[in-house]
């Protein structure tokens, strides 16, 4: 299994580039991806869409 993780800061491209990067991986290496947003795993443990300031739930996210 290959797992690649892409960081930035907000607004530098990295949804564009892990798209781009699957995209790529899946055409030419015939393997099957998927991008997964971090913030929206974050999101889903945190359904009252507090500020995304809590460690812990941030660890959680990275664990699932």
């Amino acid at each position: 299994m290959l797992v690649v993780v892409i960081s930035g800061p907000i607004a530098s491209g990295k949804s564009a580039l892990s798209l781009a990067v699957a995209a790529q991986l899946e055409e030419a290496e015939e393997v099957a991806t998927a991008v997964i947003d971090l913030d929206l795993v974050y999101e889903t443990l945190d359904p009252r869409r507090r500020t995304k300031d809590n460690a812990d739930r941030w660890a959680e996210a990275r664990r699932v």
